[in-house]
């Protein structure tokens, strides 16, 4: 149980420094991260335990979690688990992008963090993060990745 915890610790200071001095860095860090969590774990588990967004939703610590995963879930878990990630991809190329659509994946993250809370409580931890999300929509973002990569090409 402490491995989660110390794991979302460190998550959430690395994500707090980085939102407070290098928030560009921030947040393409967030979007490679929620990508990297939809590609390459959630979508294992798809393929993988098509089940396990039922069986992570019927642990919660909150009854009713457990109500809404059984009502909502339990319909179709294999279909929740692709929408589960669709989501996080896009919510990681909204980050990667420009303008108001940073905004829009760094609200879309809060989200998704503040719904992970009340499964396990390891996910305060994680949720600890929200502070340097949020603190990201203060400034603008007029340059996608691919603006930065070339910028960084062309030098």
């Amino acid at each position: 149980m402490i491995g989660p915890i110390i794991t979302g610790l460190v998550f959430s200071a690395l994500v707090i420094l980085l939102s407070v001095f290098r928030p560009n860095t921030s947040r393409i860090f967030l979007g490679f991260f929620i990508m990297a969590m939809g590609l390459g774990v959630n979508l294992a588990f798809v393929i993988t335990q098509p089940y396990f967004v039922f069986e992570y939703g019927m642990g919660a610590w909150l009854p009713l979690f457990r109500n809404l995963t059984e009502s909502i879930i339990g319909l179709n878990p294999k279909l929740f688990g692709v929408f589960l990630v669709i989501f996080e991809v896009l919510i990681g190329f909204s980050l990667l992008a420009k303008g108001i659509w940073v905004k829009v994946g760094i609200i879309g993250i809060s989200l998704f963090i503040l719904m992970l809370v009340p499964l396990y409580y390891s996910q305060i931890a994680w949720a600890i993060s929200l502070i340097g999300i949020l603190y990201l929509l203060k400034n603008q973002y007029d340059q996608s990745i691919l603006d930065i990569i070339k910028a960084k090409m062309k030098k």
